[in-house]
Parts: C-alpha cells; structure tokens; sequence
C-alpha cells in the first residue's frame, strides 16, 4: 500500500521525537490539526513550507521523486502537485545560484503593509524587492481594481521566461516579480543575474514591503 503525504510527515514527526504539542506549536495550528495532517493525500503549499522548515526536511523533493505521495487523481490534484514539485526544486536550487552569484541573502515570506485583500506573492529575496509566484504572475492574482496603483512591465527576454518590474505609483516603490514554476538551475541563474544587473536601481530592499 503506498503512502501519503501526511503519513511521511507524521514518520518524521516520530522519527525525531517531537511530542504533538511542540509540533503544533511549531506549524502554528492544533493538535486536532496535525492528526488531521496526517491523514491527508495532500498539504497546501505554505503549510508543507512551514512542516518542511521545521523539521528540516524537504517534502517537496519528496513529492517530486514519489508522485504517488500526491495522491495524484484530478486536473486541480496534479497542478497542485506540479506547484509543490517547483517549490520543492526552487528551495534546492536558488541557494545554490544566490551561492554561486555570492549573494549572501535568504529567501523569506513576504508581505505587503496596509493593502488589505491584496492577492500576496509567495516568498521573495529577503534584501532584494524580488518576489517569487508560485504557479502563476502576481500580474494574474490582481484585479483590474487592485492594478490600479501599479504601472507594470514585462520583459519575455530570460530564456523565454516572464518577468515583471511593478511600479507603485502612489507609494513610488519598486518591485520585480518573477513565477515559480519549473526551472533549471541555469534558467534561475540567469534570472537573478538579469535582475541584478539591469534593475538593482529599482529592486534594492524596501524595508516596508518585507517582514
């Protein structure tokens, strides 16, 4: 019988000894919840990024090398899958490209302030308005309404992959968001080195825009 992704992450609870308690504290939820965590086929993406932090473990990579953990079986199923197979491959390469570029920053959740009910991007170059979307642009996530503070340009010209520069035009900041999905460690390499050469002007850190 094969395994789901909640049963690996329980083994890996058990196997380093953490009581239910200290991991729920850990993943900010309940008891109840974690037992139900480790029933499911299948873990939102910001949640498995915060299991796969605390106990050090890469569950992504897991789901990359073991489909079956998915609990593959519909269209929304396998893009869900397909986004955690791209986090998974993103946390295992962009440290290695920030190494290589000597960067010596992390990667970190960020948030915008005082823009309430504004879709967020997913993680973002912790010294660096560089903003990571998984499966899809920021540009995407936007309505019409919440555009309309933003100018944005999008540049196709890095092997074929988007990237946007935003201009808040009322707070005058500046930001590039870049989508995560699938990437070879040279495609992200050459992102980064484009977006360090040709926009550290406008993307240099914004303390506002990060926590």
């Amino acid at each position: 019988m094969n395994k789901i992704i909640g049963q690996l992450i329980e083994e890996e609870v058990r196997r380093q000894g953490m009581t239910m308690e200290s991991f729920a504290n850990a993943i900010r939820c309940t008891r109840k919840n974690v037992y139900d965590i480790f029933k499911r086929n299948s873990v939102d993406v910001p949640r498995l990024q915060i299991i796969s932090q605390v106990l050090n473990h890469n569950f992504f990579q897991d789901l990359a090398d073991n489909p079956e953990l998915a609990g593959l079986g519909n269209p929304e199923v396998i893009k869900e899958f397909e986004n955690k197979k791209a986090v998974g491959q993103f946390f295992d390469v962009m440290p290695k490209v920030l190494k290589n570029l000597h960067l010596e920053t992390s990667i970190v959740a960020p948030i915008l302030i005082n823009q309430e009910n504004e879709p967020l991007p997913d993680y973002a170059l912790g010294d660096f308005n560089v903003f990571f979307t998984v499966g899809e642009r920021l540009y995407d996530r936007f309505t019409d309404e919440n555009r309309g503070c933003f100018e944005v340009q999008t540049e196709y010209s890095i092997d074929g992959q988007p990237i946007d520069v935003w201009h808040n035009i009322v707070a005058h900041t500046w930001f590039a968001d870049v989508k995560l999905d699938f990437k070879t460690e040279q495609q992200w390499g050459n992102i980064i080195i484009h977006l360090i050469d040709n926009c550290m002007p406008v993307i240099k850190k914004d303390r506002r825009y990060l926590q």
